[in-house]
């Protein structure tokens, strides 16, 4: 039997800052001057967390249309999913990161939690750091 993480769609991930900094090699220590786009952000605390740091940080997800409750309870749920995937594979996978699965587990709630508080904080005019869109095809025409 092929053991694997079967993922089904876009998964809408609840990741944290410091898991950028360490899956994306980003060199310490930043420079605030700099812009940030989290395209396909999902629930992830990065922009938040960017944007206390300085940083013009900008999230893109087209999940964001979604209202408000509906896109927290879908980020609950992933973490739910992912999680009981995790659990039936535990052995398939390099925990040394996050120290176990329940550390896994509790690292994605807390990041899920900085970016619902950001999130709502920010309001949803689509002028603040969370845009609602889909990478090309949301983008502004071009003015030629």
């Amino acid at each position: 039997m092929d053991r694997k993480y079967d993922q089904v769609g876009t998964a809408f991930t609840c990741r944290s800052f410091a898991e950028y900094v360490r899956m994306f090699a980003l060199a310490e220590p930043f420079d605030p001057r700099g812009e940030v786009l989290d395209a396909a952000a999902g629930a992830s605390s990065f922009t938040a967390a960017a944007a206390r740091r300085g940083f013009r940080a900008v999230a893109v997800d087209p999940r964001y249309r979604l209202p408000q409750e509906e896109l927290f309870r879908e980020a609950r749920t992933e973490i739910d999913v992912s999680t009981a995937k995790l659990e039936g594979l535990q052995d398939l996978f390099d925990f040394s990161y996050y120290g176990s699965l329940d550390h896994h587990r509790a690292g994605r709630e807390a990041s899920l939690k900085r970016f619902m508080d950001d999130f709502a904080a920010d309001g949803r005019d689509g002028s603040g750091r969370y845009v609602a869109g889909e990478l090309p095809h949301d983008r502004p025409a071009s003015p030629v």
